[in-house]
């Protein structure tokens, strides 16, 4: 399994700016994040994986929408009955990280993804870092370029 130690190996080794904070007992919930930080929910994102067409996906949501697996299906141009969130199974083996703690970069090899609109409203968001009691503090557009994600509404509430 993958930690901090290798998320910030690879931010070091790619030169970029990113910064750790640790949160003692750690945050499950964006909720949870957003009161330990003292910032608004939406600053916090989640690196949620799902599995489409059998290929996973990672989408950069920003932590108070839902994902519109409808939306999904309409930009892959599948079924919507072909995508699935991915299991705490599925997550570890694909990203290395645990559910709740996926960092929205630093994936060997790099995944499709694709980002929340509503993330790029902020400079800097929080997101997972590596373990639950650990976030990433980065700028989206960090992210963005880092990822070279296409941003995509995919919101349920947008």
């Amino acid at each position: 399994m993958k930690s901090p130690h290798d998320l910030d190996a690879y931010l070091q080794g790619r030169s970029l700016e990113a910064e750790f904070i640790v949160l003692p007992g750690g945050t499950r919930t964006v909720t949870q994040a957003a009161g330990a930080l003292g910032v608004d929910a939406e600053r916090i994102v989640k690196s949620l994986l799902f599995l489409a067409g059998g290929q996973p996906v990672l989408i950069i949501a920003s932590g108070t929408g839902r994902v519109d697996t409808s939306r999904l299906a309409d930009y892959l141009k599948i079924a919507r009955s072909e995508i699935y969130l991915a299991s705490r199974e599925d997550v570890l083996r694909i990203t290395g990280y645990e559910v709740g703690a996926v960092p929205p970069v630093g994936h060997h090899p790099s995944l499709s993804t694709l980002l929340d609109p509503a993330v790029l409203k902020f400079d800097i968001v929080y997101a997972g870092g590596g373990a639950p009691d650990h976030l990433l503090r980065i700028s989206p557009a960090v992210i963005l370029q880092e990822t070279r994600a296409h941003v995509v509404a995919l919101r349920s509430d947008t």
